[in-house]
């Protein structure tokens, strides 16, 4: 229904502007600046499309004046009880072998977590939960099915892998219910990683 096209570049120091649609609102302080009220069931609502992007940024938020508010919140009330993921982030290229899918940076010197996994929920179940999923079509014994590491500066400024924790297949036989598995612990010693302890199914070495 409504087009907003810019025909050519701007020129001086408009030149980084490009097309500027500005909602600037001086409305009281807790008034609305923009809201996109959508009547959609299974399309879309915002949809950001930066297939050009190369060494820029699709979407950057400031927000310099905080004190105890927040940049994003992402709220669902729904009470269906299919599976869904509420967030994804997901690298679509499997070539792209250096992409981090999230990167959360503290320049504070507090020692407030940096991530807090919160459940409210009253019952006796394990609450709350990371999982790690290898989705592989292949597995094999010794796939390493995830890693937590443990990684700091040296005295020369090098980003050292000091220790690490992580899962392995050590059976991935279906048939008889043979599945095994094992969590190894590693740290560096003397610039060599080293296993110092392995949890199996009936054995720590």
């Amino acid at each position: 229904l409504v087009k907003i096209a810019q025909a050519g570049d701007r020129a001086g120091n408009q030149a980084s502007i490009g097309l500027d649609i500005n909602f600037d609102t001086t409305a009281n302080n807790s008034a609305r600046a923009l809201k996109i009220d959508s009547e959609q069931t299974t399309g879309t609502v915002f949809e950001l499309d930066a297939d050009a992007v190369t060494t820029g940024t699709a979407l950057s938020v400031s927000a310099d004046a905080l004190t105890t508010g927040g940049i994003l919140n992402l709220v669902s009330d729904s009470s269906d009880t299919n599976a869904r993921s509420l967030v994804t982030i997901k690298n679509d290229n499997t070539a792209a072998t250096a992409t981090t899918l999230l990167h959360l940076i503290n320049d504070s010197t507090s020692a407030s977590a940096d991530m807090i996994l919160e459940s409210t929920d009253a019952d006796a179940a394990a609450a709350p939960k990371m999982h790690f999923l290898r989705n592989s079509a292949s597995p094999a014994v010794d796939d390493v099915l995830g890693k937590v590491l443990f990684s700091g500066k040296d005295d020369a400024g090098n980003t050292t892998l000091y220790a690490s924790i992580r899962a392995e297949i050590n059976d991935e036989t279906d048939s008889g219910g043979k599945e095994d598995g094992v969590i190894v612990f590693d740290i560096i010693k003397n610039n060599s990683q080293k296993s110092v302890l392995e949890l199996k199914n009936n054995e720590a070495v």
